[in-house]
């Protein structure tokens, strides 16, 4: 029912409106074909600042949708997605997103159903992206690997910011060892840079093929498993 209210000329009055700044669909049981409708109003709308979508059901299409349109919507600052359950799909646009969106500063995933494939995507956009200043990540299903690879996008921001544009992760679990590696890598010669990336990354995907054929891990993997 909110997905057709948004349609037809809903959809131009919104695009036309240049007083709002602020959007609240929250708890709404939007759907998909909701976002969509909303995607489409962003594609246009260089005034809207807030867009508070949480405790929805956009799933990852919607999570989709709404990232092809904030790769050319450059006035929205703060979205929050959080309670919608958006999965690791989702996060591959979220993360070409953010390596292209400069105004986002607040991004809220938080207790969705985001893992360490997610988190990858995250990380990547992030370490392209000199703009976003919170990211809620709390309520999801991270390992250790997912963990590290936030922490590694956090340091790296945290080496190549001014005070005043840090980054901050809400809700990354108390992996300490994890952070303790992201720590390693950031720092060791030999995994400085995109070099260390595409070492964590093929960690990953080793763990994650072993994992579907039930193989257990080599000892040099286990440090960026889940505990």
């Amino acid at each position: 029912e909110i997905a057709a209210s948004m349609g037809g000329d809903a959809d131009t009055r919104r695009e036309r409106n240049t007083r709002l700044t602020s959007l609240s669909v929250r708890s709404c049981q939007l759907h998909a074909g909701g976002a969509a409708h909303i995607a489409r109003m962003l594609h246009s709308n260089n005034h809207l600042r807030r867009l508070d979508l949480g405790d929805n059901k956009i799933g990852t299409r919607g999570a989709l949708e709404l990232s092809a349109a904030l790769q050319q919507n450059f006035a929205l600052t703060e979205l929050q997605l959080g309670k919608n359950e958006i999965e690791d799909e989702g996060c591959l646009g979220l993360g070409r997103c953010l390596s292209v969106n400069l105004s986002l500063r607040k991004l809220d995933l938080s207790d969705n159903r985001i893992g360490d494939g997610g988190a990858r995507a995250l990380c990547l956009g992030l370490l392209a992206n000199e703009a976003m200043s919170e990211l809620r990540v709390e309520g999801n299903v991270l390992t250790s690997v997912g963990v590290c690879f936030l922490e590694v996008a956090l340091r790296s921001k945290l080496l190549r910011r001014s005070r005043d544009t840090q980054l901050r992760v809400v809700g990354l679990p108390s992996h300490q060892h994890v952070r303790e590696e992201a720590a390693k890598m950031m720092t060791a010669s030999e995994f400085a840079g995109l070099e260390g990336m595409r070492h964590l990354f093929l960690t990953h995907d080793f763990h994650q093929e072993n994992y579907r054929r039930g193989k257990r891990a080599t000892p040099s993997q286990i440090s960026l498993q889940g505990e």
